[in-house]
């Protein structure tokens, strides 16, 4: 019977807890098995090292892996707005992204003349 009262009482009240008071439950963790890591730590010095270190590892390789594909993404849309344009991107000679910038530029301008144009006309119609 104590067997069962006692695993009731560390895992309900470790349950119980944590449902009331956000951390409790860990706090009751860390003081039930906080002895048994760090002893385990202790003996276990280099793996526990080499388990941080693969883990910090695989976040970089996870953080490299994002921006390459952010990368790849805006390479994509640049050559498709570029295309869009009439210039290229990437081209043999000269910066990358400058022509393309300068054909953007130009349209827009030349967007805005017919805006403005398209004003005055309907202005004097009325």
């Amino acid at each position: 019977m104590s067997t069962i009262l006692s695993w009731l009482l560390a895992h309900a009240l470790t349950a119980g807890l944590s449902a009331l008071v956000p951390g409790a439950g860990i706090v009751l963790l860390g003081m039930r098995y906080g002895a048994d890591v760090l002893e385990w730590l202790s003996t276990h010095r280099q793996d526990a090292v080499m388990l941080l270190l693969a883990g910090i590892a695989a976040g970089i390789y996870a953080w490299g892996a994002i921006g390459r594909h952010d990368r790849d993404a805006l390479v994509a849309w640049s050559n498709q707005v570029c295309a869009s344009a009439g210039a290229e991107f990437a081209p043999e000679k000269g910066k990358r992204g400058q022509a393309c910038a300068t054909s953007v530029a130009q349209l827009a301008r030349d967007r805005l003349a017919t805006v403005q144009q398209s004003a005055q006309v309907l202005a004097k119609a009325q």
